[in-house]
């Protein structure tokens, strides 16, 4: 910034330099040919590029940080320098003075936080005001786009802090200043730019000097063309997480963003069917974001995998809490049954081991018909690292339904019996049904001894104590225990088996042949005594 002290200015007038009276001006601003250049050509102003060095000093306005009251516009009066230049030679003389932007014909380059003072115009200005430098430029189109440039960022400032525009020229009350007026109503400085250069190369390129009055007028065109809602840009601090939330019930009094509101200036409202919006729905947090202003932000996804990602302030979640790691477990195959808790509805049944598999969900208990004390079979558990066991379960033996469980689910957990083998011999039999019959169960094979034996119900052979039951088969077991197979006549087709404990008196049944031969016997010795008898009475 290699200023040089105009003394020769004279010959402008002192309207020149700081200002005409208010009619002049408004007739001068009225018939600027560098505006009607402007708004013929269409001229867009730059984009700021943001390009903070943290080497300059932070100090606050004298209202404090983010309170500047106006902006004051400079100019290099260096012709033969480049924006790059006049920032570089800045960065290593900023103990002499500096400013926060620099404008040419094609950029708007910010390098100094505009939330705390610079050193561009002494004191006190230096504690009141934003500044930047415009550096010269050398055509109609460079002059005509700087311009556009510099009065469109002077606006935008204004806009970012909450100020109206007000012309400082008259009065040293306002907004807009040049760095000749705040010398003139200020002081803590002889520089009078950039009056001379907008006179100078507003001559040479339109035929008509440029004055401060002209540039306010384009100032306030471009800040009665901002939207209403501008407001400054605040700092955020970005995280990354893994956290999961549900959306609140609320979230229809908030909004989506494809930013975060108010710290970027490209954040706009995003239409909520872009996540399917469901009260109660967990979504996925990858980052969040703490503005300066304290209030968190979080950007969510519909699901763990989504590469849709938007930010919603934190009024629209509920639960947040971090996603759970997955954790190990042991594996191991087993052969076990158990009986369905009471309790298992205060738990749930899943297709995988929560917490140790990401693609574990909830199933609905209906899969597996749950009833309280029914058994289940286990082929397979799982101890996880955190010490809690889980088993895989099915509704039945040879079902292909497999659902895990907490252990929490179940009750009398235990080894399925394996089959042992029994000797079958078949016999003819006779018992009497013992009176402890009912501390024992009726079968339709010899249990433990065929995978298909189940209880039945004893009213199917009209169970009396002391009856006789016929046995036409005897099983005994590799365990050491006998078997019986009755029926409740000795011609019934009903046959069922029972563990001896069952019956009493236990006896071959006398074949029908040797009865036969018995009774023939006993009658021929009657028909012979009958007939001694008759023959010794004759």
């Amino acid at each position: 910034m290699h200023k040089i002290v105009l003394t020769t200015l004279a010959t402008l007038g002192a309207a020149g330099i700081f200002g005409l009276s208010t009619s002049t001006t408004t007739a001068s601003a009225a018939t600027s040919k560098v505006n009607s250049y402007i708004s013929s050509k269409n001229i867009t102003p730059a984009k700021i590029t943001k390009s903070i060095w943290n080497g300059f000093p932070k100090y606050k306005y004298r209202h404090g940080k983010g309170k500047p009251e106006g902006v004051v516009v400079h100019e290099t009066a260096n012709p033969s320098s480049t924006i790059y230049n006049e920032i570089a030679y800045m960065k290593n003389n900023y103990q002499n003075a500096f400013v926060h932007s620099f404008v040419d014909g094609s950029r708007i380059i910010n390098i100094a936080n505009t939330d705390y003072l610079a050193w561009g115009v002494g004191s006190p200005g230096n504690s009141r005001f934003v500044q930047f430098e415009q550096v010269e430029v050398h055509s109609k189109s460079a002059f005509a786009h700087e311009v556009a440039n510099a009065a469109w960022y002077t606006a935008y400032l204004l806009k970012e802090y909450n100020l109206k525009p007000n012309d400082a020229a008259y009065d040293g009350k306002g907004t807009v200043w040049s760095h000749g007026s705040v010398a003139s109503h200020l002081g803590g400085s002889t520089h009078t730019d950039p009056v001379g250069y907008y006179s100078a190369t507003g001559k040479k390129y339109f035929g008509q000097g440029y004055t401060m009055a002209m540039f306010y007028q384009m100032v306030k065109k471009y800040y009665n063309g901002f939207s209403t809602s501008h407001t400054k840009l605040v700092n955020a601090t970005y995280t990354s997480v893994n956290k999961q939330a549900k959306l609140s019930s609320k979230y229809k009094s908030y909004y989506l963003y494809n930013h975060v509101k108010g710290s970027n200036k490209n954040a706009t409202k995003q239409s909520w069917s872009k996540i399917s919006p469901k009260v109660g729905k967990t979504y996925y947090i990858d980052m969040t974001a703490k503005k300066s202003t304290g209030s968190m932000w979080y950007r969510i996804r519909p699901s763990k995998n989504s590469t849709k990602r938007y930010w919603v302030y934190s009024g629209n979640l509920t639960s947040i809490k971090d996603v759970a790691t997955l954790v190990n477990a042991t594996y191991t195959s087993v052969n076990k049954q158990a009986k369905l808790s009471s309790k298992y509805k205060s738990y749930y049944l899943y297709n995988h081991v929560k917490g140790s598999n990401k693609n574990a969900t909830k199933q609905s208990w209906s899969k597996i018909s749950p009833k309280v004390g029914k058994t289940y079979y286990i082929d397979m558990t799982a101890k996880k690292s955190t010490g809690s066991m889980w088993y895989r379960i099915r509704p039945s033996k040879n079902s292909t339904k497999r659902y895990w469980v907490y252990s929490g689910n179940l009750t009398s957990i235990k080894d399925v019996a394996t089959l042992v083998n029994a000797t079958y011999t078949s016999v003819n039999k006779q018992a009497k049904l013992s009176s402890k019959y009912k501390s024992y169960y009726l079968y339709n094979h010899v249990k433990g001894s065929n995978k298909n034996a189940t209880k039945q119900s004893w009213s199917k052979i009209s169970p009396k104590v002391g009856k006789t039951y016929y046995i036409d088969m005897t099983a005994k077991k590799s365990t050491g225990s006998m078997w019986y197979r009755i029926r409740p006549s000795k011609s019934s087709t009903k046959r069922y088996w029972v563990y001896s404990g069952n019956l009493t008196s236990i006896k071959d049944v006398a074949t029908t042949t040797a009865t036969a031969t018995s009774a023939s016997v006993e009658s021929s010795s009657a028909a012979s005594s009958s007939v001694t008898s008759s023959s010794s009475s004759n």
